[in-house]
């Protein structure tokens, strides 16, 4: 098959890097894989790293689609998510094509649309719908009323949390399905060394307990993040020295609109390569993903999470999403709210007892080995064909 993978941002974002993963396993079983994205920046090195061609939207739309090595289309494409600007990239390919189409869900689009916009679904469907386009919706969102439609008309989808499958129609051909993770990328056994120089670097010293977090500060995880930073401030607050070690994206209105100065327990990274991430998270001593049993994270894993679970680490997360997975004190330290005190109790007990953290973590990776592992390709690779079948 020529697969092309429609994506919504930069290929070495979370989503683009995990079917990278994808795409190499595919290639691997014999199938032809290109990506293509709304734009390359300049700096991208995606084909060079990750070895899967990428092109952009508009120039997928000039080629008429002939991008692979044997001069022809798609035989299959694969939408990740159906936000406006994979929307209408698939409207404009299929003017020329009527290639079979199966759309990736992520995430609940219409909680994600709510929390970026601030405004509720039902009053977003009430205004005229060239008013919705033109004034609420960017292209990275997704349509109340268009997404939808648009997922109605696909030939199948694919899931990445069991929650999601309602939010599509019942008679569409379906599969659950998690990317595996790259366990050469994310291994902990390789960044022991590593570790101990970041930490070095930053001069952290070694009576100084570090928590990371990797990923961006948005309208959607807001509550979430303010929920991190505020256990750590009373962590230190309780004479416990811990540090924050931050990656990703986060505008200084969010460090403004804490009640306490960060910056006395944060060490800000900001955006780094996807490949010094591991070091980030293998000079962890204790991860909190706050996630919330809400319309957001219980459609999630979140991405990060089976990253941490793989690198062996003690996670302290809730049920939503992936976590109603996995067990208390077997392979993550779970909550049933995320909530600051609950989390300030579960973190001081860990802290206190190392030999717990470690059973914990190597359960973790244990568990991230079998749930993430690259045989669900194989799987994968069978719906993909099923598809294309009942369209022959």
């Amino acid at each position: 098959m020529n697969i092309l993978f429609a994506s919504y941002g930069e290929i070495t974002n979370n989503t683009g890097s995990q079917f990278t993963v994808v795409a190499q396993e595919l290639t691997q079983l014999g199938h032809q894989c290109i990506a293509t994205v709304p734009k390359i920046s300049d700096d991208s090195s995606y084909s060079e790293n990750m070895r899967l061609p990428c092109l952009s939207h508009k120039e997928v739309l000039s080629r008429k689609g002939v991008i692979f090595p044997d001069n022809k289309n798609a035989d299959i494409i694969v939408a990740i998510t159906p936000r406006e600007i994979i929307r209408r990239f698939i409207e404009d390919y299929s003017q020329d094509h009527n290639t079979p189409l199966i759309i990736h869900l992520e995430d609940n689009e219409d909680e994600l649309t709510k929390r970026f916009t601030r405004r509720s679904i039902e009053k977003i469907r009430n205004l005229p719908h060239d008013q919705i386009h033109e004034r609420i919706i960017p292209p990275g969102l997704s349509c109340p009323i268009c997404w939808p439609t648009f997922l109605s008309k696909a030939d199948g989808f694919t899931y990445i949390h069991p929650s999601l499958q309602k939010l599509a129609p019942e008679s569409l051909p379906a599969h659950q399905f998690s990317p595996p993770l790259d366990f050469d990328l994310f291994n902990p056994d390789k960044y022991h060394a590593e570790a101990n120089k970041l930490r070095q670097k930053l001069n952290i010293t070694t009576s100084e307990k570090i928590i990371s977090y990797v990923g961006n500060t948005h309208a959607a995880n807001i509550k979430n993040i303010k929920t991190l930073y505020s256990v750590i401030h009373r962590l230190n607050q309780s004479g416990l020295k811990t540090r924050l070690l931050r990656t990703g994206n986060q505008s200084l209105d969010f460090y403004d609109s804490l009640p306490f100065d960060p910056a006395h327990f944060t060490t800000d990274l900001g955006f780094i390569p996807r490949m010094q991430i591991p070091s980030v998270i293998a000079a962890a001593d204790l991860i909190i993903m706050p996630t919330h049993p809400d319309p957001y994270d219980n459609y999630r894993l979140p991405s990060s999470l089976p990253e941490h679970l793989a690198m062996g680490k003690c996670v302290i997360t809730s049920t939503a999403g992936l976590g109603a997975e996995l067990q208390d004190g077997i392979n993550a330290a779970i909550l049933d709210n995320c909530n600051i005190e609950t989390l300030l109790a579960r973190c001081l007990e860990l802290f206190e007892n190392a030999k717990l953290r470690r059973t914990i973590g190597d359960g973790a990776r244990a568990f991230a080995q079998k749930r993430f592992h690259a045989d669900t390709v194989q799987q994968l690779e069978q719906f993909y064909q099923s598809v294309l079948k009942s369209k022959s």
